[in-house]
């Protein structure tokens, strides 16, 4: 136990030092990530010390000057440019800063507390907001307070100390059966857009972003090929063999003026200019919103419950079965680990019950004499 005349101006917080001090009549208050040992006693009067020293200098701004509305503006424009060759990682992040800048946007930055972001939790969970959307803008949350930390905005990221809804709990993927495969397509029909996509899930594995990126360069009906040539890293890109089911909707598609096999209203990164651009506004065109709002529907037709990722999930699973084969799932998929492929990979007890039926008439009996 530190005692308490070792730690003027410092205390315990959340399990993490704290450290206080005064300037121009405002108290400056700022939780490190240290945790609250004797060993980081010293490490945190320093941090202290050199913090008062730049303020009084006048070298960085006070911390806490920073509204969290500010904050958030400043982080959505540093996204879209660290993500320019991503931008639906962008738009993600964008969406889940709307949602904190409503309840958050009020506070100072480094004001923010872990009960404040339990508050959100709760308040995102009672206006039935899935754990998924959640997880999601508490780690879009955690990445600005990352970049005001480098800014000197801040000098802590309480959500570190956060507990987050768990990939288990926050995930809804399942595998369709035959017959709920049927019946979803069916309620889909009456959508092109999303039965055409959501078949290119199921039949090529492929993630909804990147079939609505395709362009019709990257499909080659006579060689039977479909070219994915951007993504999230360099598995992502990968030349995949088309189903015959994939060829007739890809073969459908690529009639019209447009570049793209599913056209919308584009920003694209303009290097000359170095900013975004809008580029294509067709008169039928489609968007992530729309496609799942259309998915939304039809799930509500059909009476059945899966997120749109689940297609994917869908088609691994279906291939592991049929081929056991992980690294050509991998490579499919377009992973670059096979821990991330097992994700998708769900064994039912019916599959289990065959492999241990499989590996028993494998076995040959023991032949040992009794011990007597």
């Amino acid at each position: 136990m530190v005692a308490k005349s070792e730690r003027k101006g410092i205390r315990e917080r959340y399990g993490r030092w704290e450290y206080r001090f005064m300037f121009a009549g405002q108290k400056v208050q700022v939780l490190t990530d240290l945790r609250a040992t004797k060993r980081n006693l010293a490490t945190a009067r320093k941090l202290r010390d050199e913090h008062r020293q730049q303020v009084l200098g006048m070298k960085v701004p006070l911390v806490g000057a920073v509204s969290f509305a500010e904050a958030a503006d400043r982080f959505v424009h540093w996204s879209e440019m660290e993500h320019r060759e991503h931008p639906n990682t962008a738009r993600r992040q964008a969406v889940s800063l709307a949602s904190l800048k409503e309840f958050l946007g009020h506070r100072r930055l480094d004001q923010i507390t872990l009960g404040d972001l339990d508050h959100f939790k709760t308040w995102r969970r009672e206006n039935d907001i899935k754990e998924v959307t959640i997880r999601h803008d508490l780690l879009a949350l955690s990445q600005l307070f990352q970049l005001g930390q480098r800014h000197g905005w801040c000098h802590g990221n309480p959500v570190r100390d956060l507990k987050l809804p768990s990939d288990e709990q926050s995930r809804n993927e399942t595998v369709l059966s035959d017959e709920e495969e049927k019946k979803y397509f069916e309620a889909a029909s009456y959508h092109q857009n999303l039965f055409d996509v959501g078949r290119l899930m199921v039949l090529q594995g492929l993630r909804p972003e990147e079939v609505m990126s395709l362009p019709k360069i990257a499909v080659d009906l006579e060689a039977k090929n479909l070219h994915i040539r951007r993504g999230k890293s360099k598995a992502s890109k990968r030349s995949l063999a088309l189903a015959a089911e994939s060829l007739l909707i890809l073969g459908r598609r690529m009639a019209g003026l447009s570049h793209w096999l599913f056209p919308s209203r584009r920003r694209v990164w303009h290097r000359g200019l170095k900013e975004f651009r809008w580029v294509e506004v067709p008169k039928n065109h489609i968007t992530y919103s729309g496609l799942v709002k259309a998915h939304n529907q039809a799930l509500e037709n059909s009476k059945l419950s899966f997120n749109l990722y689940s297609l994917r999930h869908t088609f691994a699973t279906r291939l592991y079965n049929q081929t056991r084969d992980l690294e050509a799932l991998r490579r499919i998929l377009g992973h670059a680990d096979l821990k991330t492929v097992m994700r998708y990979v769900h064994v039912g007890e019916e599959e289990m019950r065959e492999a241990m039926q499989k590996y028993e008439e494998s076995l040959k009996p023991l032949e040992i004499e009794s011990i007597q």
